[in-house]
């Protein structure tokens, strides 16, 4: 099981006492509801927070609003699910995400 979310911007969310993380699809085979995970940017230990719940949810059935909220920073704005599409490939390796029809994990999360 994963101890920590590494970030590698600050993300405004990150200022938020509640915020999300969305990753990929079976992101939430390596978490569980209630576990307490350091949060990190660029690996740098920013604090302790509890995951409150997990979803796993089709891009196209997350709201703009959620999309922004989660992935914006400065110089880094999302206007369309796309952007949001583009941002999260910017992590990937491979199996890239082709289409808003995938799949991926929604954690809310709390500090502590």
């Amino acid at each position: 099981m994963k101890e920590a979310f590494n970030f590698s911007q600050h993300y405004y969310k990150l200022d938020d006492a509640i915020f999300t993380t969305i990753r990929g699809s079976s992101a939430g085979n390596d978490y569980k509801i209630g576990q307490t995970v350091k949060i990190k940017v660029k690996r740098k230990m920013l604090g302790e927070a509890k995951i409150m719940q997990m979803e796993r949810v089709r891009i196209k059935d997350i709201p703009l609003s959620t999309l922004k909220t989660d992935g914006e920073y400065p110089d880094r704005i999302i206007n369309s699910h796309q952007d949001f599409i583009d941002l999260l490939n910017e992590f990937r390796r491979f199996n890239f995400i082709s289409s808003v029809l995938q799949f991926v994990t929604i954690f809310k999360i709390t500090w502590l």
